[in-house]
C-alpha cells in the first residue's frame, strides 16, 4: 500500500530536522492515507472509479503539498544532493507556472473522463491515475505549495484560479448526467448519474474549501494591518 512508504519516508525525514510543524506532518499523513485508500477502492463500478479520481485529484494532492515535502527534503539533504534538488526545483519554473498547471489539469480531467474511464487495461489504468494525480499536483501547487515553490498566487488571483476550474468539473458532471450511456463497460444510467453527482458534489465542496483557504488568511492579515494602523493613529 502506497500510503505506508510515503508516511514512513516523511516521518524519517522529520526526525532529522528541528521544530518541523506538526500541522505539516498531519497534512502529509492525511494525504498519504487518502491516496492509499483511493487506489485501493474497488473500481468495478463507475461510482467507485469516480471516487478514486476525486480523491487523487481534489483531496490527496493539496494535503500532500501542505506537508511541504520539497522544503523538508532541502532541510534534510546537504552537499551535492541538496544542490541538485535545488537546481531541479529551479529548472521546473515553466512546468510549475499556474497557466501550465491549470491547462494540464483540465486536459487530463476531460481526457480521462471522456475517453479513458472505460479502459480496463491495468497499465493504461495506472497511467490514467498517474496523469490525474500529477497534473492535480501542478494545479494545486500555486495555491498551497510552500517555498521554494516558484509561483504562489495572491488571494484574488487564487480565487479566480479556483473558480475557473469549476466549470471543467461541472461540464464533466453534466456530460455524465445526460440520458445517453457513455461507457458500454459500465452499463446502467443509474451508476453513471451517481458518478456525475460525485464529481459535481466533490468539486463544489473542495472548491469552497479552497476558496475559504485562500480568502480567510487574507482577511485575517488585512484585519491585523488595520488594527496596526489604528494603533499608530491613536
Amino acid at each position: 500500500m502506497i500510503a505506508v512508504p510515503l508516511a514512513l519516508a516523511y516521518l524519517l525525514a522529520v526526525r532529522r530536522v528541528e521544530r518541523w510543524p506538526r500541522a505539516r506532518t498531519a497534512a502529509w499523513l492525511a494525504g498519504s492515507a487518502v491516496l492509499g485508500l483511493c487506489l485501493a477502492l474497488d473500481d468495478a463500478r463507475l461510482s467507485g472509479h469516480m471516487l478514486q479520481h476525486v480523491g487523487i485529484s481534489l483531496v490527496a494532492p493539496p494535503l500532500l503539498l501542505l506537508g511541504a515535502p520539497a522544503r523538508l527534503a532541502l532541510r534534510v539533504t546537504g552537499g551535492a544532493t541538496r544542490r541538485a534538488l535545488a537546481g531541479a526545483l529551479s529548472g521546473s519554473r515553466v512546468l510549475c507556472h499556474p497557466v501550465v498547471g491549470w491547462t494540464l489539469f483540465a486536459a487530463a480531467m476531460v481526457g480521462v473522463h471522456v475517453y479513458g474511464l472505460a479502459v480496463r487495461d491495468p497499465l493504461v489504468h495506472g497511467l490514467e491515475h498517474a496523469a490525474v494525480f500529477w497534473t492535480a499536483v501542478l494545479f494545486w501547487l500555486p495555491l498551497v505549495g510552500a517555498a521554494p515553490v516558484p509561483y504562489r498566487l495572491g488571494p484574488l488571483a487564487g480565487l479566480a484560479y479556483l473558480m475557473s476550474a469549476m466549470p471543467v468539473m461541472v461540464g464533466i458532471a453534466v456530460w455524465l448526467g445526460g440520458d445517453s450511456l457513455r461507457y458500454a463497460e459500465y452499463p446502467g444510467l443509474a451508476g453513471q448519474h451517481r458518478a456525475a453527482a460525485i464529481m459535481l458534489g466533490a468539486g463544489a465542496v473542495v472548491t469552497l474549501a479552497g476558496v475559504l483557504g485562500v480568502v480567510w488568511p487574507a482577511l485575517l492579515r488585512e484585519e491585523a494591518r488595520q488594527r496596526a494602523r489604528e494603533g499608530v493613529a491613536a
